[in-house]
């Protein structure tokens, strides 16, 4: 696994994966 992820990118990815889960 890749663990160069900028904090950015990171902040993306947990906020679509916040929005995935309310739509549940």
């Amino acid at each position: 696994m890749k663990t160069k992820v900028t904090r950015k990118e990171a902040r993306k990815h947990l906020e679509q994966f916040h929005l995935a889960v309310e739509l549940v």
